[in-house]
């Protein structure tokens, strides 16, 4: 069961919208950067799509706007994501120059999701006396490295 203060829908949707919406900017890979290949920052699957709509956009170094990701969703077939829902995502953004602290509140709402999700499995595994108690610890301990990992990792591209 999800716990709703680690979701922010408003935030992925207009981080979304940013990224339509300043594809031309400089700094555009960076932010694209600071999420890298880990779409599942995005809690809502219509936003993980649009975000690897746009990473492959700009991929294939096509234009990145409304009409052209719009257009990859028909080409890819995607039903689920309406034009209104794009629209929607661009006119959600605020300010843009907060964007880098907004990536960053994404990426430690997904963080704190691993980790509650990582506990309820855990929680889930202690209490089956099938399991042996030591491999549950080695793979608790294993899990904990690699959140680990992407956090160190994701700190890091901040400073850049």
């Amino acid at each position: 069961m999800e716990n709703n203060n680690l979701i922010d829908l408003k935030l992925e949707c207009s981080i979304i919208g940013y990224l339509i919406e300043n594809s031309n900017l400089n700094e555009f890979d960076n932010i694209i950067n600071l999420i890298g290949d880990n779409e599942k920052v995005f809690f809502e699957k219509k936003n993980r799509i649009l975000f690897n709509t746009i990473k492959y956009l700009k991929e294939q170094k096509n234009i990145i706007d409304i009409i052209t990701v719009i257009h990859r969703l028909r080409v890819i077939n995607d039903k689920e994501i309406t034009p209104e829902y794009v629209i929607n995502c661009v006119q959600s953004v605020t300010q843009s120059h907060n964007i880098k602290v907004h990536i960053f509140i994404l990426s430690e709402l997904y963080f704190r999701r691993s980790i509650s999700d990582l506990g309820v499995k855990l929680a889930l595994k202690a209490s089956d006396f099938n399991k042996d108690i030591l491999q549950i610890l080695l793979d608790a301990e294993e899990q904990i490295k690699k959140a680990n990992s992407l956090i160190l990792s994701i700190k890091k591209s901040q400073e850049l």
